[in-house]
């Protein structure tokens, strides 16, 4: 028999060495040296920020960090320092953005301003295309400029997240906006919400920086939950540098006018321009698209009446004096948005009417003014809004906040009492509920003291009759708006800036009498509306009825002689060819005469006759009670008995009705009387 093998040897085998090398720790010297360097590659005035620096030693470190710092002060050189540092030359960080135009706008300043090569992949340049991959994993690039949709994408997992040899020259992620994953994670943008399971695809001690200029105690919990900070293998840091911005002054004005006039954002527009340069680059921010139409036409209909004759010659540029107003948007297209931008940038363009989609991060150093249409969602979007002004070294700005009246009504800081419990004797309805209290027992305020406490907070302040008067005179206090607005400069005089001229009391047009349709003028018009669609819209996929409805023909050709401003209120803004044809329609009502004539009255309606009485149809139970022989007669003498005069008369045909008994009543023998 074969002897039995010898048990086998289990081996150890030597561990594979770690390809994770430790970050370096800097010391007071060496960070100096990385603050000359910055200052020398970056051909500043003077050495970086505290929070830069620290941001930037944070990054070579490994170590996570949250910066907290104003709009405007060099938050994007806290991505491009690391790059300095020696052996980081080849590596690359992850920049995340919100917005299309700012990946753009930021390729731009790396290349200018830090001399790094950058690249932004989204939706209008290709997204995540074979030739960028390729060029991303040749490390041709030390910015890579991504939506957190995109980043997420499986694409780009695939091809360059579990690329591990790639990888290792990953320096950090830098999240810029971050506030954005508190406002959006949840519901608009989820993939901001998702951001921290990334870490998987990064190497060890690959740090996360997030930076804002809007920072809440809450905001700063869910970044450091959503980023997962807590399972990274270091401490991690937070600097608050605040987010006060000492040149830009802020205004905060209640509306005085109708919200849908918009005539509160007539100062807009300075009185008598003559010059492009006469009106501020401006901001004004509406968070309805629709609205901030209604604003370009506005505004483009004061600068109308506020032009100078030799305005418009001084637009070459521009096709037409209304282009100096311009909307921006996220459904407006990229080319557009990309041309609207730069002729904004170079001056020819004078007030861009946006949304977020100009809000966060874009840098156009020249802004004088940001105005803010109706309360925003947040005191974070304003604050990120207002940072658009005076970015550029030296300048000076304002921010406007224009308020619904109905917002100086609301009491923030003394809530109301709870009402009392009801006394247990107290009236009840009928449904058990208590009676109506007054408004002092529910803790409600009455409409009385509403508009006192109103006015004594200010909604008069800032309106055309100059009442300025401050509301409070005590120190502001700082619960809600942080440490940095402890005790602002407080002046009046600013309310100028945003000041509404009195207005002419608006002339109402007496409305006409309808009458009927003037059949020759009704023909002149149908006329006019073929002859305009055979000359210009012959090929077009709509009839003729399209240039003028038979509505619009009906309400001018029933009024008699029209007036121009007739003409304009019935069909501005409602008729889409006023533009074109308004001129050549009004010379069309001049030339022949509208007859008015009156709708005939109706024929009056015939009295009615009075309505004939009916009788009353009663139902009579009448009893024949029969005496049988046994039956006992109640003694004494007998009641007298009421004879009753049946309502329906009886035939005298008809035979005796039988013995009829009601079904509930029954009749006692002891009370049946002789009929």
């Amino acid at each position: 028999m074969a002897p039995l093998p010898r048990p086998a040897r289990w081996k150890l085998k030597a561990a594979k060495p770690s390809r994770y090398t430790p970050r370096p720790r800097l010391t007071q010297e060496e960070l100096d040296s990385l603050a000359a360097k910055m200052r020398s590659a970056y051909r500043w005035d003077s050495d970086p920020k505290l929070f830069q620096l620290e941001a930037v030693k944070a990054q070579i470190e490994g170590v996570d960090m949250i910066v907290q710092a104003p709009t405007g002060s060099g938050k994007t050189a806290i991505a491009a320092g690391p790059h300095l540092w020696p052996g980081n030359e080849k590596k690359f960080t992850i920049m995340v953005c919100p917005l299309l135009s700012l990946e753009e706008e930021m390729v731009k300043t790396f290349e200018t301003d830090f001399g790094l090569k950058a690249l932004a992949i989204n939706t209008a340049n290709g997204r995540c295309s074979p030739l960028k991959i390729k060029d991303i994993l040749a490390l041709k690039y030390q910015i890579i400029l991504i939506s957190p949709e995109m980043l997420q994408s499986r694409t780009f997992i695939d091809r360059v997240l579990r690329n591990t040899r790639f990888m290792q020259h990953m320096l950090s992620m830098f999240i810029d906006e971050a506030h954005c994953i508190s406002h959006w994670g949840a519901e608009f943008r989820k993939k901001y919400g998702t951001l921290g399971k990334l870490r998987a695809f990064f190497p060890r001690g690959t740090p996360v920086i997030a930076v804002t200029a809007t920072l809440t105690a809450r905001v700063r919990r869910t970044i450091h939950s959503v980023l997962l900070f807590a399972q990274s293998s270091a401490q991690s840091r937070f600097i608050n540098a605040g987010n006060d911005r000492p040149n830009v002054s802020i205004v905060v004005r209640p509306c005085e006018h109708a919200l849908n006039s918009y005539a509160d954002l007539r100062f807009i527009i300075p009185p008598n321009v003559t010059h492009l340069s006469d009106i501020p680059k401006t901001y004004v921010y509406a968070d309805s698209i629709p609205a901030g139409g209604e604003i370009v036409d506005y505004l483009a209909d004061t600068l109308e009446a506020a032009a100078g004759p030799d305005l418009l010659p001084s637009c070459a540029p521009l096709e037409s004096l209304r282009e100096v107003i311009r909307p921006f948007n996220a459904q407006l297209s990229q080319e557009y948005r990309t041309e609207a931008m730069e002729r904004f940038r170079l001056g020819d363009v004078r007030v861009l009417v946006c949304t977020d989609a100009a809000g966060m991060g874009c840098n156009m150093p020249d802004i004088e003014r940001v105005v803010q249409w109706k309360l925003p969602e947040t005191f974070s979007h304003f604050i990120q809004r207002a940072g658009r002004a005076a970015r550029g070294k030296g300048t000076c700005g304002v921010a406007i906040l224009l308020v619904e009246r109905s917002a100086y009504n609301i009491d923030l800081v003394s809530e109301p009492s709870m009402p009392p419990p009801p006394p247990p004797n107290a009236p009840k309805t009928s449904k058990g509920m208590s009676k109506k209290k007054p408004a002092a027992a529910t803790g409600k305020r009455d409409a009385k003291e509403v508009r006192e406490y109103a006015v004594a907070h200010g909604v008069n302040r800032g309106s055309s009759s100059k009442e300025d008067d401050l509301p409070q005179e005590h120190d502001m206090q700082t619960t809600h708006l942080g440490q940095g607005f402890r005790k602002p400069y407080v002046c009046p005089e600013l309310l100028n800036l945003a000041r509404v001229p009195k207005l002419p009391p608006a002339s109402k047009l007496r409305a006409l009498k309808k009458g009927l349709p003037d059949v020759t003028a009704q023909s002149h018009f149908r006329a006019w509306r073929k002859s305009i669609y055979a000359r210009e819209h012959a090929d077009a996929m709509y009839d003729e009825e399209a240039i003028l409805d038979d509505d619009f023909i009906a309400a001018l050709d029933s009024v008699g002689p029209l007036s121009h401003d007739y003409i304009q209120s019935v069909l501005r803004g409602k008729w889409p060819f006023w533009d074109e044809y308004a001129e050549e329609l009004i010379k069309l009502t001049q030339s022949f005469t509208i007859t008015f004539t009156p709708i005939p009255p109706k024929p009056r309606a015939a009295p009615k006759k009075p309505a004939t009485p009916r009788h009353r149809a009663v139902d009579v139970n009448v009893t024949d009670v029969s005496l049988s022989s046994s039956t006992p007669v109640a003694s004494g003498p007998p009641r007298a008995v009421t004879p009753c005069t049946p309502t329906l008369p009886q035939a005298a045909s008809c035979p005796p009705s039988p013995t009829v008994r009601h079904p509930k009543h029954y009749l006692d023998p002891s009370e049946a009387t002789h009929a």
